[in-house]
């Protein structure tokens, strides 16, 4: 009895050893998923579920290899990215919109200059109709004076 007892305490030390191994190895797994899940999220923005649709599981190495290979020829062909296009674009958005108030403050004063042209033409037009009737006027009285003393005898 006592030496089924001494194996029996071997065999469950064996056995709390094996269960230690394994939480040991279950937390270093769990970390370096951790650390792999962080990796897509920092550098692909994609989280576990969305990367696991995006790989084939069955696809071999060789094929593995080649969508790597297409993939980095995509990279190449994109080109370098530009750290600054945020603020290159905001820099162009600023410029775009203030040339935009600009042409909008040229319009305005288009239609408000139109406006007083018009009413500059109106004014003439009328002071124009005015002083040639005026002219009219005292051309009609020239000639009448002119007329009446050509023909009178006192003159002669």
């Amino acid at each position: 009895r006592e030496k089924a007892a001494l194996l029996f305490e071997r065999e469950e030390g064996k056995l709390r050893e094996k269960r230690h191994e394994w939480e040991m190895r279950k937390q270093r797994l769990t970390f370096e998923q951790e650390k792999w899940q962080n990796y897509l999220q920092d550098e692909f923005e994609l989280d576990i579920e969305r990367a696991l649709q995006e790989v084939d599981l069955e696809m071999s190495t060789e094929g593995l290899e080649a969508r790597l290979a297409v993939l980095k020829n995509k990279l190449t062909e994109i080109g370098e990215v530009n750290p600054y296009a945020v603020d290159e674009y905001q820099r162009h958005l600023e410029r775009y919109e203030f040339y935009q108030e600009q042409l909008e403050d040229l319009s305005k004063a288009r239609q408000s200059l139109q406006r007083l042209i018009n009413e500059l033409n109106r004014e003439m037009a009328e002071q124009f109709g005015l002083t040639f009737e005026a002219v009219n006027k005292i051309s009609a009285c020239i000639r009448r004076f002119i007329w009446r003393r050509s023909s009178s005898p006192q003159f002669d």
